[in-house]
């Protein structure tokens, strides 16, 4: 009789238990597990808690709590050991409330001869209208390859995504059941190095040289167009200086253009005046005469 009592009680206690785990929901849940430095974030929206203390079981070692909010409370969650996993309890002063957690993690991974092995799973003791689990691999890792008989996403609905072009993920949505347990999983290794990457890169590389080459020839030939056109606009007497000046490497002072040519100072001068007004010219003091430079598309130009 005793004992039929005891079981009655139990069981009794059981349903209490389980109505109340029942009457909160867990509006969002959002995991984001870090295999590179082994810290899992949690990130839930909650309602209807009714206690003062908050509990989140995991089915990992919980090494330490590195950070947490919790409503208003900050960095007063604690990690005690199970078992199997651990228990992250925290004090609440609200019954609604938002929790981020971020937890130091151990027993994520395993191996499995040259590969990782990401097991996870979670009992949905408590309502949950939407959970999301995201799994990034560490930096030059990825998921194995594929076939018929073998995936290495379970559930396979698993989306596989790029982080900042340099890691990879793999994200689960789930609208899990009440009481029900979700198993995950990922099998990843290091990328290939291979003949292929390395043909990949070289095949880049002399992609981008001929594009820049390109580019620079393409310039050249429209800046040497360019100054062509220049050239033909000018006077005889201003393209007979240019021509001077550009047997010089682009620069000469102006008293020798005088000296060289039948022209007075005086007509050398407007002609160096018009040059200066199209751009052909600059004019800069030296001395007591002046430094005339071509611009940059006739210094260019070959000039017969």
């Amino acid at each position: 009789m005793k004992t039929s009592r005891a079981a009655i009680h139990l069981g009794l206690a059981a349903v209490l238990l389980s109505s109340a785990s029942a009457a909160v929901t867990v509006h969002s849940e959002n995991v984001t597990a870090d295999l590179q430095n082994e810290t899992v974030n949690v990130e839930m929206s909650v309602s209807d808690f009714a206690g003062d203390e908050f509990t989140y079981t995991t089915s990992y070692t919980v090494d330490e709590v590195i950070g947490s909010q919790v409503g208003a409370l900050e960095d007063a969650c604690t990690a005690r050991q199970l078992d199997e996993g651990s228990e992250v309890a925290c004090p609440v002063v609200a019954e609604n409330f938002s929790a981020n957690m971020e937890l130091g993690t151990d027993g994520l991974v395993g191996r499995s001869g040259s590969k990782s092995v990401f097991n996870y799973s979670k009992s949905f003791v408590r309502i949950t209208e939407r959970f999301q689990l995201d799994v990034v691999l560490p930096r030059g890792e990825g998921l194995v390859p594929s076939n018929s008989s073998f995936s290495p996403v379970r559930p396979e609905d698993g989306k596989r995504r790029s982080v900042d072009g340099r890691r990879f993920k793999v994200v689960w949505s789930q609208q899990p059941g009440f009481g029900e347990e979700k198993r995950f999983s990922a099998v990843y290794e290091p990328l290939s190095e291979g003949p292929d990457r390395t043909l990949w890169i070289v095949t880049g590389a002399a992609l981008a040289t001929l594009v820049i080459l390109g580019a620079y020839l393409y310039y050249r030939l429209h800046r040497g167009s360019r100054a062509k056109d220049e050239f033909e606009t000018l006077t005889e007497d201003q393209q007979e200086v240019v021509r001077m000046i550009s047997t010089r490497d682009g620069s000469m002072l102006q008293k020798d253009v005088v000296d060289e040519t039948e022209y007075s100072k005086a007509k050398v001068s407007n002609i160096v005046g018009g040059l200066e007004e199209k751009g052909a010219v600059t004019k800069k003091k030296q001395g007591r005469s002046n430094m005339l430079e071509l611009n940059r598309n006739l210094r260019a130009l070959e000039i017969e």
